[in-house]
């Protein structure tokens, strides 16, 4: 598969498709049922989810000079480095993953890093990582896990390739497609999980300032 070195556009195309495909499975799926949905949602939220993102370090050098961070999962005690560009591949695989979900924005680039800019980037990509293992349909994200879990650097660009184009990244992600095609009510939990969402954006957008 090529379509990373192709850019964002192509790698969205690609996981929006392949959310097409998963859309036409859901169809064959049963009846959607409220009450299991969001006893399955307490559930997967009953065990607390931390996250953590610091540790700054610069490598390479001249036009490749860039920044990692160390990006942690607690209680499952991963740990890996990632740069800017990785949150950023996070991000476009699952706002194209989970049509009409509002996903968590990341603080905004800028060729000028002084040591505050670097401080200010980090909490806004830990609101970020905390929206999404706090979202019981991000937490269990293939893409989510593969991002937190792999440390090797040749198996995270592999991985990058493979999770951005499941059909089935998950129990969470073939969920929220049942639960935006049967269009139920709005559950508490989802009006729960928007507010946290939105005040986020608040957060994300002052950290850019």
């Amino acid at each position: 598969m090529q379509f990373f070195a192709q850019g964002k556009e192509s790698l969205a195309a690609q996981a929006l498709a392949a959310t097409a495909r998963s859309l036409k499975m859901c169809q064959h799926l049963s009846t959607f049922d409220q009450r299991e949905h969001e006893t399955w949602c307490e559930q997967v939220l009953r065990e607390r989810a931390t996250t953590t993102v610091g540790e700054p370090e610069s490598r390479g050098m001249y036009l490749k000079k860039h920044t990692t961070f160390a990006v942690t999962l607690e209680p499952q005690h991963y740990r890996a480095r990632r740069r800017f560009s990785d949150f950023e591949w996070l991000h476009d695989v699952l706002q194209a993953r989970y049509v009409g979900m509002l996903m968590p924005s990341l603080p905004e680039k800028t060729v000028l890093k002084s040591d505050a800019f670097i401080q200010s980037r980090i909490r806004g990509l830990a609101i970020f990582l905390d929206c999404v293992v706090q979202s019981p349909y991000l937490r269990s994200d293939e893409a989510v896990s593969s991002f937190f879990m792999i440390t090797d650097e040749k198996d995270w660009e592999t991985a990058k390739k493979e999770t951005a184009v499941m059909e089935n990244a998950g129990a969470g992600h073939l969920r929220w497609l049942v639960r935006i095609t049967a269009d139920p009510p709005l559950s508490s939990e989802c009006e729960a999980q928007l507010e946290i969402l939105e005040r986020a954006l608040v957060d994300i957008s002052g950290c850019t300032k």
